[in-house]
């Protein structure tokens, strides 16, 4: 296959050409080649406008109910102040229990990460004795009868950002070129298009599934360039490796943890490899179906007892590392959006456009270009899982 650098001409058009239909958006172009892509700019509510190429979102999460102790020497049966990883979690009038001894005891006091404790709560008085980085589970709070208030605790949202990213892809073609006739239809200038459409949507995938969040200034012409952050990026909260050989068991293990949180049913992105993997389970837990509420993406469908896994073939997940994954994501809650920028300024949205006619005046000839805008909103890292490792 030849690559053409800058301007197509009449010496370097393909010969053998196939029609292609210009005529179908951007979105519909082989679906399944950039899923991520296309699903979150389809799926109602995950498509947002942003007016700013930094834009962020607030996630807020629900009170932590584990701790642990933070004592190398641990503690007797009798100790009544024990210091923990992270005191704000607790407040007087809370219940702990040990779960590797079952005791139950009660905080009166807290300074810091210190806790001043009621011991053996239930049993007498009789504690049991603690060793150090035991799990501690946080039961609730009990108020006295005719008491006041217990005090207040909450967590404070924590903001995440991300960028909008530029993206381009340019058609050329010289003026005597685009004038000629192509022995096959439709004309080269019409295929160019489509294939940079593709290209272009392509391009988009990558940064979503690969890239990092960041602003540089390019030495080249000292102007701000952003990167846009991907899934891979923002999903660092349940991490599973295979380390090999993918049983049905552990792919049951990995889905345990991963719908730990969010809805019922998530969207696995899956390596071609692992797709294999998975289609020689059992075949009674296996769907497929292709449809409209699917975007045109084939989608074969997982039934778990944690929940329902919608599974996608991504070609671009191939490679010694990438090969082996596979990226569940909660797509239903709106935790993944695709966000374009569109503010309220002259220039107006910068959601995919063609824009043509962008030679020079002199140029004998015509450019084209792509442009795209955009990034990837990423919420609820605790929603998503990421599966890697898997040789077969």
């Amino acid at each position: 296959m030849a690559t053409v650098a800058g301007q197509r001409s009449t010496g370097n058009i393909a010969s053998n050409q196939r029609r292609i239909d210009l005529t179908q958006k951007i979105l519909r172009l082989e679906p399944d080649d950039s899923p991520l892509t296309v699903i979150s700019r389809q799926m109602k509510g995950s498509r947002k406008a942003t007016n700013n190429r930094t834009f962020q979102w607030a996630e807020q999460q629900r009170l932590t109910r584990f701790d642990a102790i933070n004592n190398g020497a641990g503690y007797n049966t009798s100790a009544t102040s024990i210091v923990v990883d992270t005191g704000s979690l607790f407040s007087a009038g809370t219940l702990v229990k040990v779960p590797r001894t079952g005791e139950v005891f009660e905080v009166s006091a807290v300074s810091t990460n210190t806790l001043t404790v009621v011991r053996g709560v239930g049993n007498s008085g009789t504690g049991v004795a603690i060793v150090d980085d035991d799990p501690l589970l946080i039961l609730g709070r009990a108020a006295e009868e005719g008491g006041t208030s217990l005090q207040a605790i909450a967590n404070d949202p924590t903001f995440v950002s991300n960028y909008t990213q530029i993206f381009k892809r340019s058609v050329e073609i010289s003026g005597s070129a685009a004038s000629e006739s192509n022995i096959t239809q439709p004309h080269d200038w019409t295929f160019q298009h489509e294939n940079e459409a593709m290209e272009h949507l392509l391009d988009m995938e990558d940064a979503f599934l690969f890239g990092k969040p960041d602003t540089t200034t390019l030495s080249i012409n000292s102007k701000p360039t952003y990167t846009t952050g991907g899934v891979l990026h923002f999903a660092n909260q349940n991490g599973v490796a295979a380390g090999g050989t993918l049983t049905e068991a552990g792919f049951e293990t990995f889905l345990r943890g991963a719908f730990r949180y969010g809805s019922k049913n998530k969207t696995l992105f899956a390596s071609p490899l692992l797709v294999s993997v998975l289609n020689n389970f059992s075949q009674t837990k296996l769907q497929t179906q292709v449809g409209q509420d699917t975007y045109g993406v084939s989608v074969m469908r997982w039934i778990s007892p944690h929940g329902t896994v919608n599974i996608v073939k991504h070609n671009l997940l191939e490679g010694a590392t990438y090969g082996g994954y596979g990226i569940l994501l909660d797509m239903g809650r709106g935790n993944v959006s695709y966000r374009y920028l569109d503010g309220d300024g002259p220039g107006g949205s910068r959601d995919t456009k063609l824009y043509k006619n962008r030679q020079a005046p002199d140029r004998d000839g015509l450019l084209d270009e792509w442009i795209t805008e955009a990034g990837l909103q990423f919420g609820e890292a605790k929603c998503h899982a990421v599966l890697t490792g898997v040789t077969g």
